[in-house]
C-alpha cells in the first residue's frame, strides 16, 4: 500500500475510534531499560521497568497503573496509621 493511502486510512480509524493495533513483544535493544508488551483478554499492558501501564484490549481506553518498588526495605514502608496521625486534621 503507498504511505498516502495508508495515513489516509489511519486518520479514518482514528476519526472511527477504532483502537490500534499492537502485538506482544519485548525491546531492549537500544535501551538499556526492558519495554515489555503483552497482551491478554481482557487487557494490553505495557511494562517499563517497574512501571505497568493497563489499557482495555478491545477499546484500547487507558484503564490504570501500577507501580512496583520490589527493592525498598520494610523499615521505609510508613503505615496507613502512622500516616493518618502525622497528617494534620480536617474539620
Amino acid at each position: 500500500m503507498s504511505r498516502h493511502l495508508v495515513g489516509w486510512l489511519g486518520r479514518m480509524l482514528n476519526a472511527l475510534g477504532v483502537p490500534g493495533a499492537i502485538r506482544p513483544s519485548l525491546c531492549q535493544e537500544r535501551l538499556d531499560i526492558p519495554i515489555e508488551v503483552r497482551v491478554g483478554p481482557l487487557f494490553t499492558v505495557i511494562a517499563v521497568k517497574d512501571i505497568q501501564l493497563f489499557f482495555h484490549r478491545l477499546s484500547g481506553r487507558f484503564d490504570g497503573v501500577v507501580v512496583n518498588q520490589l527493592d525498598c526495605k520494610e523499615s521505609e514502608i510508613e503505615s496507613p496509621a502512622l500516616a493518618n496521625e502525622r497528617s494534620p486534621a480536617k474539620s
